[in-house]
C-alpha cells in the first residue's frame, strides 16, 4: 500500500497546491473568489473575505503537509506520516465544506463560477460535487491506507509521481473534460446528461 499512500499524497497535495496558489497568485483572482464565497449568500458579507483566506490559507497547508515530505527525503517515519496523515485529515475536511458550499449553491439556484483552481468559469454544479468526492475518496484513501515499513523503489516512486501528475493534471481541467462530453444546455447549468 506504499505506493498508494504517496500517490494520494501526490495527488492531494497538487490539486490544493494548484487551487490555493491560483487564489493568491493575485489580488483580482483572490477578490473573485471572495466574489464566488459572496454570490450564494452562505456567508455575510463581513465574514467572507476572512473565511476565503482561511480556506486558501488550509488548501495551502494541505500542499505542504503533502507535498514537503518529498522535497526534505523519502517518505519514511513517524513524522512523514503524521504530516501526511495530518494534510490527508484537513483534505477531507475541506472537500466535504466545498461539497456541503456546492449543494447549497444548487439549492439556491445560485448560478455562482467555480473558481477552485481559476482555470474556468463553469457554474458550481454537480460535476463539482462528483469530483470533490473522488478527491475525498483519494484523501480518504491515503489516510486509512496501511503504510508500508518497506523501503519503496526509486523507480516504482516515478511510475507513482508520474501517474498522480497526470490525475492532478486531470482534476484540474475537469471542468473542460465535462464540457467536451455534456450537451450544451446541461452543461451550462453544471448538470451532467443522463442517458
Amino acid at each position: 500500500m506504499g505506493y498508494v499512500v504517496v500517490g494520494c499524497q501526490l495527488l492531494i497535495g497538487l490539486v490544493f497546491l494548484v487551487a490555493s496558489v491560483s487564489k493568491l497568485r493575485s489580488g483580482r483572482a483572490f477578490a473573485e473568489f471572495n466574489d464566488v464565497l459572496l454570490e450564494v449568500r452562505a456567508l455575510t458579507p463581513a465574514w467572507v473575505r476572512p473565511v476565503a483566506l482561511s480556506l486558501t490559507l488550509s488548501e495551502l497547508a494541505v500542499a505542504a503537509l503533502l507535498i514537503v515530505p518529498f522535497i526534505t527525503g523519502l517518505p519514511e517515519g513517524a513524522r512523514w506520516h503524521l504530516a501526511a496523515g495530518g494534510g490527508f485529515a484537513i483534505a477531507v475536511a475541506l472537500l466535504i465544506a466545498f461539497t456541503a458550499y456546492i449543494f447549497t449553491a444548487l439549492r439556491r439556484e445560485v448560478r455562482a463560477s467555480c473558481r477552485c483552481f481559476a482555470l474556468s468559469s463553469a457554474p458550481l454544479g454537480v460535476p463539482h460535487m462528483v469530483r470533490n468526492g473522488l478527491l475525498a475518496a483519494a484523501a480518504l484513501t491515503g489516510l486509512l491506507a496501511p503504510r508500508s515499513p518497506d523501503a519503496l523503489d526509486p523507480a516504482g516512486l516515478v511510475v507513482t509521481a508520474t501517474v498522480s501528475v497526470v490525475l492532478a493534471v486531470l482534476v484540474m481541467v475537469f471542468d473542460e473534460i465535462v464540457s467536451l462530453f455534456a450537451p450544451a444546455g446541461l452543461a451550462a447549468r453544471g448538470v451532467p446528461p443522463t442517458n
